[in-house]
């Protein structure tokens, strides 16, 4: 066990050498090109990608392909290879009511499987 002092020392030149996100960040949007800025602050500002294509004067293919590089520029897309694998599973969808024979509607008379028309139980 190291006495608080050591670990408080410890944890502090981990932190000193670490560079701060700040300055993480603002290396990582040094690298986008100026149309990547453009591009971005249209997505920033809640436009589709017709919308941004038409102010900037670009095809929606071309706006797609700005916006997939800032992402990966920035850390923020996964590579194709992991795309859904670490997302969970999506929920089941709605269950048929009644779950089973005898319930299911057939044609437009109105009478079910499992049963005939004039019978009652």
């Amino acid at each position: 066990m190291l006495s608080p002092t050591v670990t408080k020392r410890l944890i502090g030149s981990f932190v000193d050498k670490a560079p701060s996100r700040a300055e993480s960040a603002r290396g990582r949007l040094a690298a986008l090109t100026a149309r990547e800025e453009d591009v971005i602050r249209a997505v920033a500002r809640g436009l589709s990608n017709a919308e941004i294509g038409r102010e900037l004067r670009l095809t929606e293919a071309t706006v797609k392909a700005h916006v997939s590089r800032v992402l990966a520029k920035l850390g923020l897309a996964e590579p194709r290879e992991q795309r859904g694998r670490n997302r969970p599973a999506p929920a089941p969808g709605p269950r048929w009511a009644g779950g089973g024979g005898g319930t299911r509607i057939r044609g437009s008379t109105g009478a079910t499987s499992g049963t005939s028309a004039g019978r009652r139980a």
